[in-house]
């Protein structure tokens, strides 16, 4: 049991998890001794998507529409996202992937040609602040955003929150950099919101943005004017 290797379950009490040490195998679940925890979701091959996404090929065909894919990051799995991808393009469906593009180059490669529109996420052009928030480098990111856009038409997201990107400066550096970009037309703005509060809570961990406001409606309009002053159309939400 991969989990009481890692250590997460005691197993002089099964009923205690280190949430620390969770590998998310589930197996705090099968060993729960009230059942109090369940696992939700299964493992889907790509046929088993396909067959349920075929249920609104209707609806595909009639909107011009198709699939996205989402996450999580889907280039983590990169291989069975390709795959879908294919299946998907071999009806005839648009599609698009939200992504951070925080992977490797053969990731990037062997996707993104499959895919109509790219969602990807930028969220600081300043790299001490993108590893303090993010845990990682926007070194990779930036790079990558490159070859994407030269694959792809791409869509700029930027989650803005109070206190790490919020400001008319930093939306500026981020538009900017969109301009050295290739295929993109529009920026979205995702403004902060506390709808996770919940999860973190359910979930046994800390929720360490509780002091962040969200956004106000000038401030919103605000950092639109800024991103439309660059030559994009800004979308609030998208």
């Amino acid at each position: 049991m991969k989990a009481c290797k890692q250590g997460a379950i005691n197993p002089n009490n099964k009923g205690f998890i280190n949430r620390d040490l969770c590998i998310g195998c589930g197996e705090c679940a099968n060993v729960c001794p009230t059942g109090a925890l369940v696992l939700k979701g299964s493992g889907m091959t790509v046929q088993q998507v396909m067959l349920e996404l075929r249920k609104d090929a209707t609806t595909y065909r009639r909107s011009g529409g198709g699939i996205t894919i989402s996450g999580g990051e889907p280039l983590v799995q990169s291989d069975f996202t390709l795959e879908l991808l294919r299946a998907s393009k071999e009806q005839g469906w648009n599609t698009a992937i939200e992504t951070t593009a925080y992977a490797d180059e053969q990731a990037i490669e062997k996707v993104l040609p499959y895919v109509d529109l790219a969602l990807m996420d930028i969220k600081s052009m300043n790299p001490e602040v993108h590893k303090k928030y993010t845990g990682v480098s926007n070194e990779l990111i930036l790079k990558n955003a490159v070859r994407v856009s030269q694959i792809t038409k791409t869509v700029i997201r930027v989650p803005t929150i109070p206190g790490v990107n919020a400001t008319e400066e930093d939306i500026l550096a981020i538009s900017r950099f969109a301009k050295t970009l290739h295929n993109i037309k529009t920026i979205h703005l995702l403004p902060y919101h506390t709808y996770g509060e919940n999860k973190y809570e359910l979930l046994g961990r800390d929720y360490l943005m509780k002091d962040v406001k969200t956004l106000t409606p000038e401030k919103i309009q605000a950092l639109k004017t800024v991103v439309e002053e660059q030559g994009f159309e800004c979308i609030i939400g998208g």
